[in-house]
C-alpha cells in the first residue's frame, strides 16, 4: 500500500519554534513537533495534491523505494517527498512524511519549506498524549488539526489499526478527504 495516492489531496502543516541555546537566547527555527516546549513562532496549514509517483534510490544504499510530488494552489512550487532520492536515518521513516520545497521570498533569496502530514501529527501526540498525557500545548495543537481538518474540506476516520491496540486511548485517525 502505498502511503500518497496521485490525485488526491492531502492535509500538510509545519510547526515553526524558536530554537533556544542553553542560556535560553533564540539561535534559530526548529520544525515539527518535537519541539512543543519552545516557544512558537507560527502554525501553518496547506493542502497539496499529490501528483506523481516514481520509483527512486535510497541514499547510500542500492534498495529502492517510492517518492512523490505535490503541488498546492500555486502549481508553480513543486513539493517533493523523498523525491528524487529517498533519505532515511537508522531507526525513523519521518521523511516518508515529510515535504519539501524551494521557494525564492521577496528579496530573492531562497528558502526550503517544510510540511509534515497533519494526520501524523496528530497520531504522534495520540500516542504520547495515551502514555504521558496531553499538554495545554498539545490539546492546542489538537484543536488546530482538527479545525484545518473541517475548514480543508476533510474529515476524520478511525485507522483500521486501532483495532491492534487493546489500549482505548491510544487512538490513530486517518485525515481523508470529505
Amino acid at each position: 500500500m502505498s502511503r500518497f495516492e496521485p490525485g488526491k489531496k492531502y492535509l500538510f502543516m509545519r510547526h515553526q519554534f524558536v530554537s533556544l541555546d542553553k542560556n535560553g537566547k533564540p539561535n534559530g527555527t526548529l520544525f515539527y513537533t518535537s519541539m512543543l516546549d519552545q516557544p512558537l513562532i507560527s502554525t501553518e496549514f496547506v493542502v497539496l495534491t499529490c501528483k506523481e509517483e516514481h520509483e527512486v534510490s535510497i541514499d547510500y544504499t542500492n534498495d529502492k523505494t517510492t517518492g512523490y510530488t505535490f503541488s498546492g494552489e500555486d502549481q508553480n512550487v513543486i513539493f517533493n517527498n523523498q523525491y528524487p532520492s529517498a533519505s532515511y536515518g537508522q531507526l525513523s521513516t519521518a521523511g516518508d512524511y515529510i515535504v519539501k520545497a524551494l521557494v525564492s521570498d521577496d528579496s530573492g533569496e531562497p528558502s526550503l519549506l517544510k510540511y509534515v502530514l497533519a494526520e501524523n501529527v496528530l497520531n504522534d501526540i495520540s500516542m504520547f498524549g495515551a502514555l504521558h498525557g496531553l499538554t495545554e500545548k498539545l490539546e492546542q495543537v489538537i484543536n488546530e488539526i482538527k479545525q484545518a481538518v473541517d475548514v480543508n474540506g476533510f474529515k476524520l476516520e478511525d485507522d483500521e489499526l486501532c483495532k491492534l491496540f487493546k489500549d482505548e486511548k491510544k487512538k490513530l485517525l486517518k485525515i481523508v478527504e470529505a
